[in-house]
């Protein structure tokens, strides 16, 4: 736990360097380059990048091709566009995962691997398709800031994921249809603003235009600055979760240790929810019909997720699926086999067995301690840690004060 809180104080830290990396060189660009980088004449602007808007966005090239010798200026487009690729391929191997698990799964209850991994391989490239689409969106943006249009649309999406993280560990009344709603609510709303905003287009500075947005969303976007609509999107997104919360049935306080800050140290076995209902259904059918006929009269508890059953399961389809790649990569013709090497799947014969993991002999009792032991901090350590995110918070806080 010290180890993750110590990265976190470190990502905490490296976000400062943005302040050098960003700002200091961009204000460097508009010095030294005041007929491109700094033009305001929207004219003068489009004959230099093709935007009306502004040439901000060339301040970093701009820099690299007139500054830089030869060698330097190849290394660090090279790094920049290593940088971009690495950043891209995040966020699209992220959203694949989510579209193959979250939603094809439900699509197709019983798809294999290889199908998932198909899929997940094409959603990449529909994403990439999108994206190419998306620039002139970026483009023909009001301000034709790369950096601002970023920072607004995470003030779009991010606030009601906040919102719902810290209710659900802080606040231990919060339900999944309250957190559910409180997401799609704030998704709404986010993405209204996001239309509105970048549907009118709006008169660069210093432009003569008329200004052709109706009178209302002048009033309710052009008043009203992306930051405070953050602000404003987070406190919807609060209230949403709350009252639907208070609507709907409480989670059981079985089902919650170790899951919020308040029972972050219980040594409870966690009951899941599902097995919570079916314990709920088990006792409502013997209320109302009396004992089963189960032989002895007792009831039988369901076994619980990770059990002996549920293990033995496992291996054994891990087994069968082990034989059958096995088997399957030397009778699967030679055009099949060159579409899995293109795919990345795997149809070599498999001869290792998997190792076990040891967590699934550990008795829940055993799991619940040694989940709260995980938690226990060494000394000095835990002092250091916290002193240091103490003072990454006050740099921060002093950093916005000052140059905003």
């Amino acid at each position: 736990m010290v180890h993750a809180k110590a990265g976190c104080v470190l990502a905490a830290a490296l976000k400062f360097l943005p302040m050098f990396l960003l700002v200091f060189p961009g204000m460097a660009a508009r010095i030294l380059f005041t007929d491109r980088v700094a033009c305001v004449v929207p004219e003068e602007c489009d004959a230099v990048c093709g935007s009306t808007a502004g040439c901000t966005n060339i301040a970093y090239i701009e820099l690299v091709l007139r500054l830089l010798p030869t060698g330097l200026c190849g290394l660090m487009l090279a790094v920049m566009m290593a940088a971009l690729m690495s950043s891209l391929t995040s966020i699209f191997n992220s959203a694949s995962t989510i579209f193959t698990i979250d939603i094809w799964t439900r699509i197709r209850r019983g798809a294999t691997d290889i199908e998932l991994l198909i899929v997940g391989r094409a959603f990449v490239l529909v994403l990439v398709v999108i994206s190419v689409i998306w620039i002139p969106v970026i483009q023909g943006s009001a301000n034709s800031q790369l950096f601002v249009y970023i920072q607004s649309i995470s003030s779009f999406l991010s606030p009601p994921i906040c919102a719902v993280y810290l209710l659900a560990i802080f606040w231990s009344r919060t339900t999944e249809p309250g957190a559910f709603w409180g997401l799609m609510i704030g998704l709404i709303i986010g993405l209204i603003r996001f239309i509105m905003e970048y549907a009118f287009v709006v008169p660069p500075c210093g432009s003569l235009e008329e200004d052709p947005r109706p009178e209302w969303i002048k009033i309710v976007v052009g008043n009203v600055h992306y930051l405070h609509f953050g602000c404003i999107l987070f406190v919807i997104v609060l209230v949403v979760t709350v009252v639907v919360s208070y609507l709907t049935e409480p989670i059981p306080e079985e089902c919650l240790h170790r899951l919020t800050f308040w029972t972050r140290g219980s040594t409870e076995v966690r009951v899941s929810i599902r097995e919570w209902l079916n314990r709920k259904k088990t006792a409502a059918a013997y209320t109302n019909e009396g004992v089963a006929e189960n032989g002895g009269g007792e009831v039988v508890p369901e076994k619980e997720e990770g059990g002996e059953e549920v293990v033995e399961e496992k291996k054994q389809n891990n087994a069968e699926r082990s034989s059958s790649v096995s088997s399957s990569g030397e009778e699967l013709p030679l055009w099949r086999r060159a579409l899995n090497c293109v795919c990345g799947v795997e149809t070599q014969k498999v001869s290792q067995v998997q190792e076990e993991n040891p967590e699934e002999h550990l008795t829940p009792e055993q799991k619940a301690t040694r989940a709260v032991e995980f938690l226990q901090e060494k000394r000095p350590w835990t002092n250091v840690v916290d002193g240091a995110s103490i003072l990454v918070m006050c740099i921060a806080a002093f950093m916005w004060g000052y140059y905003a």
